[in-house]
């Protein structure tokens, strides 16, 4: 087990920092070790065989099989991280929800990273990912696991403020998430 894990789960903090529930299992029919089941159980995160012997592994997400009948049966539902390491650090981030309120969305990367850029002047790079961020807000842009022209992103606000001090065109990119909450469903 790794020392990241081990603390978290020594200290009862896994679920609450994590969200999704701690499961590291070998998953035979899928010839795959798993990492992490969502904590509704339809969809698990795990890492193939294949590639258990590179140093940051690939991660792939597996999908409850409806149609499987009562065997709960998981499809395989595409590659979910490039490495171990920008798996662990998304779902953290994903996890995170700042008291201001905040949005996760699939977008054209073109489109919103010149305007990140733009607004915010500077980010910083970590592994397939870049980081924006201001004064009590953050984003997080992300490759689309199903997409190549398509970027996740995810903003969070970590105090509240008024919704006119958050730059104008975030709050039009909440109106298409499904995921929003605080300033940015008050705004929609």
């Amino acid at each position: 087990m790794d020392p990241f894990s081990h603390e978290l789960l020594e200290a009862g903090w896994f679920g609450g920092v994590l969200r999704d529930d701690y499961w590291v299992e070998d998953l035979v029919e899928h010839n795959t070790v798993s990492l992490l089941i969502q904590r509704e159980g339809g969809f698990y995160w795990a890492v193939k065989n294949e590639y258990l012997s590179e140093d940051d592994q690939q991660v792939t997400g597996y999908l409850l099989d409806d149609e499987g009948g009562l065997d709960d049966s998981f499809t395989e539902n595409g590659i979910e991280a490039a490495t171990l390491t920008d798996f662990v650090f998304c779902h953290a981030n994903g996890c995170s929800h700042g008291h201001g309120g905040g949005f996760r969305v699939e977008v054209p990367v073109s489109e919103v990273q010149e305007k990140l850029d733009v607004t915010f002047g500077r980010s910083s790079g970590f592994g397939d990912f870049r980081v924006h961020e201001a004064p009590k807000l953050f984003t997080i842009l992300r490759p689309s696991t199903r997409e190549d022209n398509l970027t996740y992103l995810h903003v969070e606000v970590w105090k509240t403020k008024a919704v006119d001090t958050i730059p104008k065109f975030l709050p039009d990119y909440a109106k298409g998430s499904g995921m929003f909450h605080g300033v940015f469903a008050d705004h929609l």
